[in-house]
């Protein structure tokens, strides 16, 4: 062998001595296999239903995760009983098929679901309690990825 290669190969083991050495002294405080949570909006949304009337409220879900819907005031009577749901929209307009309801919803319930990134919408509807003279004024909170 010349010179010249040895020198090259020894720089060449040195360099990779110093590579390996750097690489087993490092420790790593994040775990590789965990998938951190997305970041959750809350999107609050407020209206009034009428007599047999449904309303919704459209809201993007960017990655998948935990979506909870919560009926959080009715006035003014804080005990009605109204329906709450989850659909998904379509060219910006809510889908009318409800993927999950409740038809028993009063102030404090909430629903809670896993969703894949998408646009839906929160859906508050009248089931026979919202009489004609009284509208029922509400308030929901969509807490979301």
């Amino acid at each position: 062998m010349n010179k010249t290669f040895r020198a090259a190969v020894r720089a060449l083991a040195a360099a990779g001595l110093i590579a390996l050495s750097a690489c087993g002294g490092s420790s790593s405080t994040t775990d590789p296999t965990t998938t951190p949570s997305p970041t959750r909006s809350t999107d609050t949304f407020t209206g009034s239903l009428t007599q047999g009337g449904s309303n919704y409220h459209l809201f993007n879900v960017v990655a998948q995760g935990q979506v909870d819907i919560t009926l959080t005031k009715t006035e003014p009577l804080a005990t009605i009983t109204i329906g709450l749901g989850i659909a998904q929209t379509s060219g910006g307009q809510c889908i009318p098929v409800l993927l999950a309801y409740n038809n028993a919803a009063t102030a404090g319930t909430v629903m809670s679901g896993t969703a894949a990134p998408g646009g839906y919408c929160a859906v508050v509807y009248d089931i026979g309690n919202v009489t004609t003279t009284d509208p029922t004024n509400y308030t929901i909170t969509v807490v979301h990825p």
